[in-house]
């Protein structure tokens, strides 16, 4: 049986979890990724700069992220 190379992350807008699962680390991957976070974020009324302080992230890296510069919260 071949494992599967699976990864998670959990983002939470509006106290409303979102469970994001991701095969791998190719581009499309993280293209998935970054369009729903910003969708997300977006649909919380939330910038950058909000949502790196509610998770504890830096907003720089929450746009490198939803630029597809880095790979994925994780």
């Amino acid at each position: 049986m071949q494992e599967q190379n699976t990864s998670y992350s959990w983002l939470c807008f509006s106290g409303m979890p979102l469970r994001l699962a991701f095969v791998g680390k190719t581009l499309r991957h993280r293209k998935v990724l970054a369009n729903a976070i910003r969708y997300y974020r977006k649909r919380a009324k939330r910038t950058q700069e909000k949502l790196g302080e509610l998770a504890d992230l830096n907003p720089k890296y929450i746009g490198e992220v939803e630029r597809c510069e880095k790979d994925y919260l994780g």
